[in-house]
């Protein structure tokens, strides 16, 4: 079995982390940070589904894996970053950060900050890209383990990578969606079964609209 999970509250909490301590140690980018958080999750997940089959009897390792997910650098989301990540920033330091940072895109976004007046609240976030992803680079890996082990990987996303040549890949600060990661190892490596666990009965197109309507319906 393989299992791929989240990781939105975990990251968000160390780069709040990053930026309140960025005056006394360096602070990590966003894609060290998805790498940190999908230790922190592996190793929870890890623990407690190890012990849960030893409780059982059964003796199946279980495995965290650190993933890469490869997308591409020309991907159409980087020259339009849409999913705000880290903390929030008023006005003041929104326009410190842009002369800082030249290349991170920082936005106005709707929040009321705590004493503010609904009507006259703004407050600015960074901005990051959120591109599709073409393949996940551990999935070779995740093969030859998952079928005597549970597999712990894909968390987050996978961290992203670019190909900067045939032999060299880089890090870079984006966002992959949790779901469309899953998607891709499940396509690459065809599982029997591929499950995702949402706090919803099921699937549905234009979920929350008037249009909203059964997407796979049960039987």
């Amino acid at each position: 079995m393989i299992v791929t999970h989240g990781n939105g509250p975990q990251v968000g909490s160390l780069m709040l982390q990053q930026e309140a301590a960025k005056n006394e140690v360096l602070a990590q980018p966003l894609s060290v940070c998805g790498a940190m958080s999908q230790g922190q999750i592996g190793l929870q997940l890890q623990v407690a589904l190890q012990n849960a089959l030893l409780e059982a009897g059964i003796t199946t390792s279980v495995f965290a894996l650190l993933t890469r997910t490869l997308v591409d650098a020309n991907d159409s989301a980087f020259k339009n970053p849409t999913k705000p990540v880290g903390p929030f920033y008023n006005i003041d330091e929104a326009n410190a950060l842009k002369s800082k940072q030249p290349t991170w895109v920082i936005n106005a976004v709707k929040k009321v900050m705590p004493g503010e007046d609904e009507k006259k609240a703004k407050v600015w976030r960074r901005l990051v890209p959120s591109p599709k992803p073409q393949a996940i680079l551990e999935a070779d890996a995740i093969k030859v383990l998952s079928p005597n082990n549970i597999v712990i990987a894909t968390g987050g996303g996978g961290v992203p990578v670019v190909a900067t040549s045939k032999t060299e890949y880089k890090m870079t600060d984006a966002v992959i969606d949790k779901d469309l990661a899953s998607a891709r190892l499940a396509i690459t490596l065809k599982p029997n079964a591929f499950v995702i666990l949402t706090d919803v009965p099921q699937a549905y197109l234009n979920y929350g609209t008037a249009q909203q309507k059964v997407f796979f319906p049960l039987h």
